[in-house]
């Protein structure tokens, strides 16, 4: 039979566990809910790139010395922040993942 201070120490313990595991499972909800987002703008651009180069067509060209500041490359300059920022959070969606079945594998 353990004693109380012991009993009080396991109540603790659990009570922390069970914190951690709802932290946990708020932010993988979080990821993928981001995740989701970042998808779904990738594809709203993909669907406005083809209006930006119509638009690039009726604009005169115009040097500025950066391609980023031109019309065309700024597609690609949106789809390379947008597939950054995906990779970012699907990297923490398998990390968070991968600690949620080591938890289930150790209790």
């Amino acid at each position: 039979m353990q004693s109380i201070e012991e009993q009080k120490q396991e109540i603790k313990r659990r009570k922390q566990m069970y914190a951690e595991q709802k932290a946990l499972r708020r932010r993988v909800i979080f990821e993928v809910v981001a995740s989701a987002a970042v998808v779904l703008l990738i594809v709203v651009a993909a669907i406005l790139v083809p209006t930006l180069d119509k638009a690039s067509e009726e604009v005169p060209v115009r040097q500025y010395g950066s391609l980023i500041l031109s019309v065309p490359a700024m597609g690609y300059v949106v789809f390379g922040i947008l597939a950054s920022g995906l990779g970012v959070l699907a990297t923490f969606l398998c990390r968070d993942l991968l600690l949620i079945r080591r938890r289930k594998a150790a209790v």
